[in-house]
């Protein structure tokens, strides 16, 4: 299939949560039930639930159930950029689903530009898969003050030149407002993209909205594509708001839980299926409240633990938590959750924000340190966790995914919470030679009260779920799986949308896009052509007017500090790239390697026959070594040359090649940096390079450059080659 085959549809709200999702999931189950193949997207995503894909990306939940939908496998390409906020004005940017790194929100409007690239390149690999594109938007188009740059929205679809469907909710009133309003505050041509409406969660006699409809139709030439009834009790994984509805007979009642809701609280799914089962009270704790009285108590994951453990302290849920378990209940934590259960949360380099350490609540023998690679995987085992009332010797599958940046060791003696294999291992008891083959993941205490694990969706699996119910302290009734549930809820939508949405119309819009699409390369080329030389003429001209623009705009003339930072190969060798330029151009530079050895280095090899003086670090902090007094000394002397350097005006370039390094483990002091960065002779130019670059000389820096691993040969188990990346 080729790309000239694929059409697309986008799907965009007046409001946020007025149904894209969900109308997104339906459209999916719909077009598959008639024969399309059909992927779903969304190019910018922001959301603190997300999902791990089979080769170990990160995209928004609500794509990953739109994926089950369409009965294909999640991908990155379905959501190519995700954004975690992180506070009220960051957020960690995910790209392709790996973690660039954290901006501020006016630095990610500037990034925008390159976003869109990633966006693109996801929409056409996966136009050349699929039949249609399902496309879902972000909150509304609409909005005024991020309609500059915008990718998620009109943006996108005036890119890829789709058509575009707007959905309103009904049912929290103004529902034609809404969609007039929307539809005027677009331009004329992303007006003209709009084929038709939608109004979600309709209750009621329909024959009272005709004329309103009708009215509608007249007043903006757009047709009503359907009318979707408000579905009772739809219990389809949410994206971003916590699903706290239950429907449950207070006399069924068998286990209460108690859920804290942190400021950042990160994959609430999590407790869907605990929702929907039918003996089981699911109480969200809004901050506050009191922890009520309970069974147990669940800890949920956290995008920021370090400040959320602060928070749970400030309301006194630490205090609510210790009553609990005086009373003989049990805590369970998971993710963050589970770090905060521990005795300490390390954050040496400033992952959430601000460095430093925080006291865990002490219940666990765990230590946690969060680290800059987050860990993306899918998992499987076998739980470990013992219940009081249950038989133990059954063995009990579990899975889930894993999405953190904590690296939490356990102290030795203690039991871990399940045992992790990829589903490998034979089935049996856990003898000594299965755990070797195995990973022991999280941990339970002593006295079986307090556990805690890393694994999201633990309890979609019945019967891990029945095993932690039972440890909880009571048996239920066997529920059915996770997966079952949602695909009986997708089913249940896609019927309302077979038999409510006017799939005539929808078909013509998919149907035309794959004519125009197919044609378009059998159309007379003489005149397309010439427009397009001049077009493409025009957009250069204007292009080299900007850049123009912007040179005579720089007049300051200073010696710059460039930064190159992240966890992507190729820092340094960038930053001798800069230093073999300015000796090309005959300025005078020297080179301080930390983090090095004695080996030997191409770039010296070569640097040093034309002028360029090396200072190494030597054996200080190599892999034979660790050795930190040693390794201590050794940063402290090449430290003290580079501040030798930093004050010679007769060096234009100076190169610290991996002092990042020294700065996390503080074998060099940070203040110091700053001071001799700031005082340097004014026109002589800093390379640094390293990852994790602390964001004060991030702020410092006139430029910074992020180095992103996309790929690397070792994982396909080919050799380091000498002189190449060696």
């Amino acid at each position: 299939m080729t790309n000239t085959q694929a059409a697309t549809l986008m799907i965009q709200g007046t409001t946020s949560d007025a149904g894209k999702s969900v109308l997104v999931a339906g459209f999916c189950r719909c077009l598959k039930r008639l024969g399309y193949q059909v992927a779903p997207f969304k190019p910018q995503n922001m959301a603190l639930n997300s999902a791990v894909t089979a080769d170990g990306g990160e995209i928004g939940r609500a794509q990953a159930l739109q994926a089950q939908a369409a009965g294909v496998a999640p991908h990155v390409d379905m959501n190519p950029i995700l954004l975690k906020p992180s506070s009220d004005t960051g957020a960690q940017v995910i790209i392709h689903g790996k973690a660039i790194s954290n901006m501020q929100a006016q630095a990610y409007h500037d990034y925008k530009k390159i976003a869109m690239q990633a966006v693109l390149d996801s929409h056409l690999r996966l136009s050349k898969q699929y039949q249609v594109v399902m496309v879902e938007g972000a909150g509304s188009p609409a909005e005024i003050n991020l309609r500059e740059g915008d990718i998620a929205n009109m943006g996108f679809a005036e890119a890829v030149d789709c058509p575009v469907i707007i959905v309103a909710d009904i049912d929290k009133g103004g529902v034609f407002a809404h969609l007039v309003g929307t539809l005027d505050l677009l331009s004329p041509s992303e007006q003209n993209r709009v084929v038709g409406f939608v109004i979600n969660k309709f209750r009621g006699d329909i024959a009272l909205l005709q004329s309103g409809l009708d009215w509608l139709e007249q007043r903006t030439h757009k047709p009503v594509l359907g009318v979707l009834p408000y579905l009772m009790d739809l219990q389809l994984a949410e994206e971003d708001a916590i699903q706290a509805n239950q429907t449950i007979d207070q006399d069924d009642i068998r286990l209460r839980i108690a859920v804290p809701v942190f400021s950042r609280i990160s994959n609430h799914t999590d407790f869907d299926m605990l929702r929907t089962h039918p003996q089981i009270e699911l109480t969200f704790v809004r901050q506050g409240q009191n922890i009520p009285a309970a069974d147990l108590i669940i800890l949920p994951g956290s995008k920021h633990v370090r400040a959320d453990i602060e928070l749970l302290r400030k309301l006194s849920w630490d205090k609510d938590i210790a009553k609990h378990l005086r009373y003989g209940g049990k805590v369970l934590g998971i993710c963050g959750g589970y770090q905060m259960l521990g005795q300490t949360i390390h954050d040496p380099t400033g992952i959430e924000g601000t460095m430093g350490s925080s006291n865990g609540l002490g219940y666990l023998p765990i230590s946690t340190t969060l680290q800059i690679e987050k860990q993306l995987t899918l998992s499987k085992g076998r739980l470990i966790l013992q219940a009081d009332v249950h038989n133990n010797d059954i063995e009990v599958l579990i899975s889930g995914y894993q999405i953190h940046v904590g690296h939490t060791e356990r102290e030795t003696g203690f039991n871990a919470f399940a045992l992790l294999d990829d589903g490998q291992l034979g089935k049996g008891q856990l003898d000594d030679k299965q755990l070797e083959k195995g990973q022991l993941e999280g941990c339970v205490s002593a006295d079986n009260q307090v556990a805690g694990s890393y694994l999201h969706g633990m309890f979609d699996s019945p019967e891990a779920l029945q095993q932690i119910i039972a440890w909880a302290g009571v048996n239920t009734d066997e529920v059915d799986s996770y997966v079952s549930h949602q695909e009986y809820e997708l089913d249940r939508l896609a019927d309302a949308c077979m038999t409510h949405l006017d799939w005539q119309k929808i078909h013509t819009f998919i149907t035309e896009q794959t004519y125009i699409h197919t044609n378009k390369q059998t159309k007379s080329k003489t005149m397309t052509d010439e427009k397009d030389n001049d077009r493409h003429k025009a957009r250069m001209q204007e292009q080299k007017a900007k850049v123009d623009e912007r040179i005579a705009a720089a007049q300051e003339d200073k010696g710059l500090l460039l930064v190159l930072t992240g966890n992507g190969k190729g820092k340094s060798t960038s930053g001798f790239g800069t230093v073999a330029r300015a000796v090309g151009h005959g300025l005078k530079a020297s080179v301080v390697q930390y983090v090095k050895g004695g080996w030997e280095c191409g770039e010296r090899n070569l640097l040093e026959k034309n002028g360029v003086e090396f200072h190494v670090m030597g054996t200080g902090f190599t892999w034979e070594t660790q050795d930190k007094d040693t390794d201590k000394i050794a940063a402290q002397a090449a430290w003290e040359h580079s501040k030798k350097l930093l004050q010679d005006p007769a060096i234009d370039v100076v190169l610290l090649d991996e002092i990042t390094y020294m700065i996390t483990y503080k074998y060099i002091d940070l203040d110091e940096v700053l001071a001799a960065l700031t005082a340097r002779p004014k026109d002589q130019h800093v390379v640094v390079t390293g990852r994790a670059c602390h964001r004060s000389i991030i702020e410092m820096a006139d430029t910074v450059s992020e180095v992103r691993p996309v790929k690397h040969a070792f994982d396909n188990g080919i050799k380091a080659q000498q002189g190449i990346d060696w």
